[in-house]
């Protein structure tokens, strides 16, 4: 058993799992999809709405998580807050 873990150890240490390639990049004014791209990434997104895809932002200040639509929503961070969706201008977007 203890040359097992011992084995097991090794392989972890000479075949690392990679890091999640997912990150929050900070933006304001401009949609996520632009936001990721302007840095060389590519935003994460959940689905479409009119053939526009919703793509995953998060309120700045309190981490709240909401979605950003182009081309009509793109310059705000829509989130949920006192059971309405409001747009906050600060936002960080998901990227990978």
């Amino acid at each position: 058993m203890r040359y097992v873990l011992y084995g097991l150890v090794a392989a972890a240490q000479l075949f690392p799992m990679p890091a999640l390639a997912e990150r929050w990049v900070g933006g304001a004014n401009i949609s996520c999809i632009d936001i990721c791209r302007n840095a060389n990434l590519k935003a994460i997104t959940t689905g479409l709405f009119n053939d526009h895809p919703f793509a995953i932002c998060r309120d700045f200040e309190t981490g709240r998580p909401g979605w950003n639509l182009r081309p009509s929503w793109r310059n705000r961070c829509f989130v949920a807050i006192g059971g309405k969706e409001v747009g906050v201008v600060k936002y960080e977007c998901l990227c990978q």
